[in-house]
């Protein structure tokens, strides 16, 4: 089970952004989650901004393999 993660290699063209660049993405199992349904908070990071987005595990794991 993953607790928490921090991406430093620059994401390019994710789904919600496709133009934007993030220069560190920042995962952390939410507090709040039950052990049924893990929900993630994921911060994305751009030089000027942090988007806040909720994802599944399955959405994280798509996440790491790009």
């Amino acid at each position: 089970m993953l607790l928490s993660a921090t991406l430093s290699k620059p994401a390019k063209k994710t789904n919600d952004n496709p133009e934007s660049s993030y220069i560190r993405v920042k995962i952390k199992l939410s507090v709040s989650s039950n052990l049924e349904q893990k929900l993630y908070l994921a911060e994305f990071y751009t030089k000027t901004q942090v988007f806040h987005k909720k994802m599944s595990a399955v959405e994280v794991a798509e996440l790491m393999l790009h």
